[in-house]
């Protein structure tokens, strides 16, 4: 399940972010994914809410973009974009491709609360 070591990485660098612009709590996370990670939507938020317990992430909503494959056939110059790639040029059959996307995993986004910023801290909600 690959999927934890994606949240962990994402949740390390959420709360980075978060923290620099003086959030409170976290509400919404969104991330771009390429298709070739081969992630499983379900896996990667049941992941990532286990690891934002307890933190300003908790209860964050995970929001996940899929981004197609991308490629450019080496044989026929062809450039094209699909869900599903099967390994072949689906103009001439070649399987000499030079992939250009679908391996990403960005965040994206960030929905945050801010706390009062003359109470400092104090001016933080309580998380519940």
């Amino acid at each position: 399940m690959h999927e934890f070591s994606l949240a962990e990485a994402l949740m390390n660098v959420v709360l980075e972010e978060a923290i620099k612009y003086g959030a409170c709590k976290i509400l919404k996370i969104k991330v771009r994914a390429g298709k070739l990670m081969g992630i499983v939507p379900e896996l990667l938020d049941f992941a990532f809410s286990s690891l934002a317990e307890g933190s300003i992430a908790e209860g964050a909503k995970l929001e996940l973009e899929e981004v197609p494959f991308k490629g450019k056939c080496r044989s026929c110059n062809y450039s094209f974009s699909v869900d599903d790639f099967f390994g072949v040029c689906p103009n001439c059959g070649s399987d000499e491709i030079d992939i250009q996307g679908g391996k990403e995993f960005e965040l994206v986004g960030l929905e945050i609360e801010r706390g009062d910023e003359k109470l400092g801290d104090k001016g933080c909600k309580e998380n519940t």
